[in-house]
């Protein structure tokens, strides 16, 4: 999973880029793209892909260019910089695909995607899953707003949502 990358050198990922495609970081990225990348940690970059892009439920690129990244450490000035990471999650997602893997963070992705679509489609949706007449739920800040999508799915009505949070985490 992408999580295995967060204290391995970018190195590390052309390698298994390079290793498992078969074509070459420089034909992948530019120039600019590597040198951009280089300058962060791949556990920096595995959190942005995660946190921002599939916690956040952001479905392409131009999306990800317009989203405030409120919080994180690395401000992004360029299109240059967030076409990078994008091209990045694309190819993590390419190799972990090829591997019939994917992440906790696009599991999250993909439930939430999927229950938005069958809501749409179905008003009797709600007979379809199980849900709950109430929830309560500790750590909120801990939560993507993914799982909070998640989690007002499955109660009868999102007011039945209770969630504690420590603002100062």
């Amino acid at each position: 999973p992408l999580s295995d990358y967060r204290k391995k050198s970018l190195y590390i990922m052309y390698t298994d880029a390079l290793d498992r495609f078969g074509t070459k970081l420089e034909k992948r990225f530019s120039n600019d793209e590597i040198e951009f990348l280089t300058q962060l940690s791949s556990r920096y970059l595995a959190q942005e892909i995660e946190s921002v892009i599939y916690g956040h439920q952001i479905l392409d690129k131009r999306s990800y260019h317009d989203h405030q990244r409120t919080g994180r450490r690395v401000e992004f000035r360029s299109t240059t910089e967030r076409s990078s990471i994008w091209k990045l999650k694309e190819i993590m997602e390419e190799m972990l695909s090829k591997q019939g893997k994917m992440t906790f963070a696009q599991l999250h992705f993909k439930t939430a995607q999927l229950l938005n679509e069958v809501s749409e489609l179905r008003r009797d949706w709600r007979e379809l899953i199980t849900t709950y007449d109430a929830a309560i739920v500790d750590e909120g800040q801990d939560l993507s707003p993914v799982t909070l999508a998640i989690l007002m799915k499955l109660v009868e009505t999102p007011d039945q949502l209770f969630v504690v949070a420590d603002s100062t985490q």
